[in-house]
């Protein structure tokens, strides 16, 4: 395979083409292709069975997918029945995997990053080893942005490589997944136009772009991203004559790639990249449980239809498993039935309040809380471990993170119940602690949270008409989400409220300034133009 990158290391082999096929899984570990690095090594084992190194890298791959664990296992200790025959740093490289692949838990983390640090310092030129360690050690950044002290040491190594070599294709993709949820997600630009020159075949890589763009509020530069890694993954699934789900990057690629599409307002387009996404099996590395597919995957339509608003269609959504074999998992069914619930309850409050639909959504939301703390529930499930990787810094999905993001939307239906029954200053805390619970689950990708809760919270104060506090919700949601129409449409009809037209006039204008693509029909349009029109009628000022 071209275009996937640049990594090379030196095997124990006499075959050339063995060592060929290694440096190809290599740089596809890299590339987060695990499908293909696993062939590729072993491809490497059948041109040589004597090269340990091979089954390190079928182990590495393995350990991606959570169902293949005793097939890691099995790897690696093949790997390790081959030691006597391989260099130095190549034991340590088995080492290393072997103890995080055959120890549970922090023992094994801590023997894989001690072995590690040491391969790095008795092999200085080795690219591989502080790159992938790198990767591992990553923590993200605290609620303040301040970077953890695993991030810091992840920098540090990533830096070390950029310096000497700064057209490394695994270093400048590890740095950009280390600075995409931080405060600074614009230190990875320069590091995207570096994977597209180095690696334009893997779709991943072409794929990075986007997370970035993403963050900075370009949702349109996300959405050619996307576009363009769906592309690649097309090619390629064309070319190998394969499905979908044996691309790791297609179902993540085209859940970001809504996603982009809905922030920049283009709703039709969005639910069809949703709808194309609906049905498909899940990827290996999803695999584990439907739950573990349904949250980063099988929920992209409902959240679509969440964003704007449309509760109907997200009542009748189905949250996908991936599997068939998945369809009877107890807890992403009550996944499924607490967002039923929810779109049910919010629907109701967003027709005309009547004491029925009042009751009826307040129905709604007891049976929410009753899923979240029933025995055995959602909420008291132990989180869902993937087998240890030594790729992969990133948790699996697990039931845990189900039970905390259907606790945001309890909080909020509740919320929302409250005022509607004239109890706003109830209303109001329920939805500040839905806004704080959501800054806790930290950085996803996409967001999870499908309409931040600050959303919500702005448009609960302009029902009350508390202009300011409306005002300062919306600001607060552009913070994480940059440039976001929703939230700048808030911000206008704020100032609309409060009579203030000479700002409101602005902050329409800059609304659509931010959603030039976005869908005509589509009621803030709609109600910005029209608004705006009427101005130029009346001339700015007029009574």
């Amino acid at each position: 395979m071209q275009g996937i990158g640049d990594a090379t290391l030196k095997i124990t082999t006499t075959s050339p083409k063995a060592q060929a096929y290694f440096n190809q899984g290599l740089r596809l570990l890299h590339d987060f292709w695990f499908v293909e690095a696993y062939r590729a090594f072993h491809e490497t084992a059948q041109l040589d069975p004597s090269a340990g190194m091979a089954y390190w890298g079928m182990a590495q791959a393995l350990s991606n997918f959570p169902r293949m664990g005793a097939q890691a296992a099995a790897a690696i200790q093949h790997a390790q029945s081959l030691t006597g025959r391989v260099s130095p740093q190549e034991q340590h490289y088995i080492r290393a995997a072997a103890a995080l692949i055959l120890t549970p838990g922090d023992a094994g983390r801590d023997a894989y990053v001690k072995e590690m640090r040491s391969l790095i310092h008795e092999y200085p030129n080795d690219l591989n080893a502080p790159a992938f360690l790198a990767f591992f050690v990553m923590s993200g950044f605290d609620q303040d942005g301040r970077a953890t002290p695993g991030e810091v040491y992840a920098q540090k190594l990533l830096r070390g490589i950029l310096a000497a070599h700064p057209e490394n294709v695994a270093a400048n993709h590890y740095w950009i997944h280390s600075v995409e949820g931080s405060p600074n997600p614009q230190s990875g630009l320069a590091n995207v136009a570096v994977l597209l020159r180095g690696a334009p075949n893997a779709p991943h890589i072409v794929h990075m772009g986007g997370h970035l763009a993403y963050r900075l509020g370009d949702y349109e530069g996300a959405r050619r991203y996307f576009l363009d890694s769906l592309k690649v993954d097309e090619a390629y699934l064309a070319r190998e004559h394969v499905p979908a789900s044996y691309e790791d990057n297609y179902a993540h690629n085209l859940s970001y790639l809504a996603a982009a599409c809905a922030e920049a307002g283009r709703q039709q387009e969005a639910i069809g990249w949703a709808m194309k996404l609906a049905g498909l099996a899940a990827p290996p590395d999803l695999a584990a449980s439907a739950l573990n597919y349904a949250i980063p995957a099988g929920s992209t339509l409902l959240r679509v239809h969440l964003r704007f608003g449309d509760y109907a269609a997200a009542a009748r959504n189905i949250v996908e498993s991936g599997s068939s074999s998945n369809s009877t998992d107890a807890a992403a069914e009550g996944y499924q039935q607490g967002w039923r619930l929810y779109a049910q309850g919010m629907g109701l409050l967003g027709l005309a309040t009547t004491d029925s639909g009042i009751a009826n959504a307040q129905a709604d939301s007891d049976k929410l809380k009753a899923i979240m703390n029933s025995p055995g529930g959602l909420a008291s499930q132990p989180p869902m471990g993937g087998t240890a990787s030594m790729m992969s810094g990133i948790a699996f999905y697990w039931t845990g993170g189900a039970a905390r993001l259907l606790e945001i939307a309890s909080l909020e239906l509740q919320g929302e119940l409250d005022c509607a029954k004239g109890d706003a200053g109830q209303g109001f805390a329920l939805l500040g602690q839905a806004v704080a619970k959501e800054h806790e689950l930290g950085y996803t990708e996409p967001p999870y949270d499908a309409r931040p809760a600050e959303e919500l919270l702005g448009y609960a104060y302009l029902r009350n008409h508390s202009w300011e506090l409306a005002r300062e919700a919306f600001q607060q949601e552009l913070q994480d989400r940059q440039k976001s129409g929703f939230a700048l449409f808030g911000i206008a009809r704020s100032y609309d409220g409060q009579g203030q037209t000479s700002e409101a006039q602005k902050a329409y204008e800059e609304f659509l300034a931010a959603w030039p693509h976005a869908d005509r029909d589509l009621p803030q349009v709609q109600a910005a133009v029209t608004w705006l029109q009427s101005v130029g009628r009346r001339g700015p000022g007029s009574p």
